[in-house]
């Protein structure tokens, strides 16, 4: 049998796993936000400028929950 402690540290390892995996897709979200951003101001269309900026700032918020999140769990 698994002692508690054991379950623990594999239970912490996963959920590393998943924060790592959750910064990675964040990091591209961001790329093709900034991808995003390029080709509306080139194509000088604001419906999509706006929406690019509600993008933005739901990563912001993705980004300030997750630090929330690492920092009450560390």
């Amino acid at each position: 049998m698994t002692s508690e402690a054991e379950l623990v540290n594999q239970m912490t390892a996963q959920l590393d796993a998943n924060v790592s995996a959750i910064k990675m897709a964040q990091a591209i979200v961001a790329l093709d936000i900034d991808r995003l951003k390029q080709a509306s101001t080139t194509a000088s269309n604001p419906t999509m400028a706006e929406l690019v900026k509600k993008a933005e700032q739901n990563l912001a918020d993705l980004k300030a929950s997750l630090n929330s999140f690492k920092t009450h769990n560390r």
